[in-house]
């Protein structure tokens, strides 16, 4: 069962998890290249990490409740 809006919330999570894997691609280059993050920096990327996989769990939610044969205006 496809619920209303089901293709814009998994764009959106698409496009939170491409984001979150730039954010490890930097984390990567970062330490490659020597330089220790500041408190400042793991504070940021952990909440980015942390907000994308919100976003992405928010997105696939109704998705979920559909599966378990939930009515649309309950979702």
């Amino acid at each position: 069962m496809e619920t209303t809006g089901s293709t814009y919330l998994f764009a959106l999570a698409q496009i939170s998890i491409t984001f979150a894997g730039f954010t490890v691609l930097f984390i990567a280059l970062r330490q490659l290249t020597g330089s220790a993050g500041t408190k400042y920096d793991v504070f940021g990327i952990r909440n980015y990490f942390f907000l994308s996989f919100l976003i992405v769990a928010g997105a696939m939610l109704p998705s979920l409740l559909a599966a378990f044969s939930l009515q649309q205006p309950l979702i």
